[in-house]
């Protein structure tokens, strides 16, 4: 299962005030209140910062002429509404292949973030400072909600290949865990 931080935008003025060369895909609707997506498809492609940030249209306007005229204005894609989550996904993983922008793995929780290629944690925007056990630890957690793990489960997939790691390891990198949370 893939995750993606999101930030919203609720009209026109704020998707563009938000957009920025950081930003790696926006999901765009059209019928927004305010500068429609047509707009801020257009004002988006003629700045520099932003012309190259993937667009994918969502939007219920289902008409051939609304689509070919999203795609001529420069998105990357066009999604008509109603549409599965799972859909959106499958679109999103596909533009930013083909738009050569990686895949950022990120697990998030609540207020919990995970970077994988980093391999560092954040918790409410601020840096838990995890060892890699520590961090390992919460991501295979993180990975498999909602199970139990025994400790030796746990040091047989976290600790693979260590000899001499008791079942108390587990336990000390568990506490030092929660304390960081």
């Amino acid at each position: 299962q893939q995750s993606y931080p999101l930030d919203k935008a609720f009209d026109g003025e704020e998707a563009l005030a938000k957009a920025s060369p950081e930003t790696d895909l926006i999901v765009l609707d059209i019928m927004l209140p305010g500068l429609d997506g047509y707009e801020i498809c257009t004002r988006l492609r003629s700045r520099v910062e932003t012309e190259t940030i993937p667009i994918i249209f969502l939007s219920a306007k289902v008409e051939e002429e609304d689509q070919i005229r999203g795609l001529m204005l420069g998105a990357d894609d066009y999604l008509t509404k109603p549409v599965s989550p799972q859909v959106v996904v499958a679109h999103v993983k596909a533009v930013l292949r083909q738009s050569g922008v990686e895949e950022s793995r990120i697990i998030q929780v609540q207020d919990l973030t995970i970077y994988e290629d980093e391999y560092r944690a954040t918790l409410e925007g601020r840096d838990l400072g995890l060892t890699l056990t520590e961090f390992e630890l919460l991501r295979y957690l993180l990975r498999h909600p909602r199970k139990a793990f025994t400790r030796q489960q746990l040091l047989e997939t976290i600790w693979k290949d260590a000899m001499m790691v008791t079942e108390r390891t587990v336990d000390a990198h568990i506490k030092n865990l929660r304390e960081k949370l």
